[in-house]
């Protein structure tokens, strides 16, 4: 236990250091990166005797040297992007970015549309042979049905997929939206459009048993109040307990109904809800201990692990031959009967492909990805797309906040799927967020007011 105490300290070392370094900005992303893998150290901690696991070095060195190694990365680019905007800086400009409540009735009465259709078609395809009718069981079952373990003739159809994608990307335009309403004090009321569509799209992380989905777009919300807060304040803000309190107590009230979510989409977990939470938050600690001192053999494939969704897709293109295969990693048991799982940090798809050097590698251009992304917002001065880049960011953000329980920078969001939804939330903002299509707006509105 020791070793795992150790670990946890300088954590807190790096997490309060870079807290201090970085001018108090609680969404730098060392401070995040180094934050989560506290959180899931000291949730092994609190499970310590539950589990049994003796945790040593050679696991535990490589998540600190990857902690260490983020915070070094972030140092650099922030001296760099700081300097240069002294040299560059230009006036800056409020985000001001609202949905017009026309856009905003259309996104929703376009998310309800797909919403329904989507759920139709999971109780259908769920009810093909099942023994209840139960809607609990019945989103288990597709759960089952989508991992392939539960074989049945019907298939989500091509145009249901494809209006999904376009509601994922409606609810973080609309929550962008939101957002940006409340915290500029614009016509607030406006905002119920918006929290309908994002609503629908609660239904469907809910109905594809996908929570973490919904943990993606609150962590993208929470950046995004912070960093427009920031933004339109000329970045003056300093983090204080209020803050930190505030941003903490959201995610503890989302944790707090991500457990009860369980029994919601038919999942029995049979254990208090602290333990629950400290399964998920701090499971993949453990398990990353496991697969260093045993770890697996996988077939000669470029990336086998980080690069799943571009190896399924170049299989699509019939450029690489090989069998199917599931993104979702091996489960392992810590004993018979306590515990068992499949996520082992996003440190493991890298060392397993690539090695240790390769794992540095990898972890060096991740750390790259966010700190030159979220110095490009800060320290951009212009503005000129100010609004995109934190629409974006959000987006992205999601694989800092889950890296201490698995990746999903490589083998989900820098993907070929991962990249369209990307380019289709832009091009959403894009075409509602122009001058033109505002005015137009404006004058049918006016019409339809004074008939």
């Amino acid at each position: 236990m020791n070793n795992l105490w150790i670990a946890f300290a300088v954590s807190l070392v790096v997490l309060v250091g870079s807290f201090v370094l970085f001018e108090k900005d609680i969404m730098a992303p060392s401070v995040v990166f180094s934050a989560v893998f506290s959180i899931s150290i000291a949730a092994a901690l609190y499970n310590y005797d539950v589990w049994n696991v003796s945790y040593e070095w050679n696991s535990l060195s490589l998540i600190l040297l990857a902690i260490v190694q983020f915070a070094l990365v972030n140092y650099v680019v922030y001296q760099f992007f700081k300097r240069r905007s002294v040299r560059y800086s230009k006036e800056s400009v409020s985000i001001q970015f609202t949905l017009a409540p026309v856009v905003s009735t259309l996104f929703a009465l376009g998310a309800i549309i797909g919403i329904v259709l989507y759920v139709k078609n999971v109780l259908a395809i769920a009810g093909n042979g099942a023994e209840s009718t139960q809607i609990g069981y019945l989103i288990n079952r597709y759960h089952q049905i989508v991992l392939g373990e539960v074989k049945v003739s019907q298939s989500m159809p091509f145009l249901v997929n494809q209006l999904v994608k376009l509601i994922q990307a409606c609810a973080y335009v609309a929550s962008f939206s939101i957002v940006v309403r409340f915290v500029t004090s614009q016509r607030r009321w406006w905002a119920l459009m918006d929290v309908v569509t994002v609503l629908c799209f609660v239904v469907f992380a809910l109905f594809s048993s996908s929570r973490m989905l919904l943990m993606e777009l609150l962590a993208a919300s929470v950046t995004y109040a912070y960093l427009i807060y920031q933004h339109n304040s000329k970045w003056q803000i300093k983090a204080t307990w209020r803050i930190i309190v505030g941003i903490l107590g959201v995610f503890v009230l989302f944790l707090v109904a991500f457990y009860y979510a369980t029994f919601a989409i038919g999942r029995n977990t049979g254990n208090t809800m602290l333990y629950y939470i400290a399964y998920y938050a701090g499971g993949s600690i453990p398990l990353f201990q496991l697969f260093v001192t045993t770890p697996l053999t996988h077939p000669g494939v470029f990336g086998y692990e980080t690069f799943f969704n571009l190896n399924q897709f170049l299989v699509k293109m019939k450029v690489l031959s090989i069998e199917n295969y599931s993104r979702h990693l091996e489960f392992r048991g810590l004993e018979p009967g306590v515990y068992f799982g499949n996520v082992y940090t996003g440190l493991r798809r890298y060392l397993s492909d690539f090695g240790m050097i390769g794992m540095m590698i990898l972890e060096l251009i991740f750390s790259l990805f966010f700190t030159v992304f979220y110095y490009s917002i800060r320290y951009d001065h212009s503005k000129r797309f100010s609004a995109l880049k934190i629409l974006l960011y959000g987006y992205c953000v999601s694989a800092l906040f889950l890296h201490s329980v698995d990746d999903t920078l490589f083998s989900s969001i820098l993907s070929v799927n991962g990249l369209s939804k990307l380019f289709l939330i832009a091009v959403v903002y894009g075409l509602f967020s122009s001058e033109w299509l505002k005015t137009k707006m404006h004058k049918m509105r006016m019409i339809l007011l004074k008939r």
